[in-house]
């Protein structure tokens, strides 16, 4: 039972808000705000359950490695939407930034 809880305990919350163009990240007991063109690259894992890591450029409380697990689908097979809507935010948001 340890063992799956620290497996699972580095996992966070991440809501993306299209106001202010930045993720929030919460872990259990704090939450932080990361701008989206903090980003420097977004991978799918197809575990079970599916799970997705976005690095980060700056350190923050929670590390520059950020996991999570995003809503279920169907089909495994291919990557994951949220990958590719935040791989293209990011990408985006660098563009506008230079």
């Amino acid at each position: 039972m340890a063992l799956f809880a620290f497996a699972l305990f580095p996992l966070k919350d991440v809501f993306y808000n299209s106001e202010t163009n930045a993720l929030h990240i919460k872990g259990l007991t704090k939450e932080i705000v990361v701008d989206i063109c903090d980003i420097v690259s977004v991978k799918n894992h197809r575990l079970s359950p599916e799970m997705i890591t976005i690095t980060l450029n700056k350190s923050t409380p929670f590390g520059t490695n950020i996991r999570f697990i995003p809503p279920h689908r169907i089909g495994i097979f291919s990557q994951h939407p949220t990958v590719d809507f935040l791989q293209k935010l990011a990408l985006f948001s660098k563009r506008q930034n230079t």
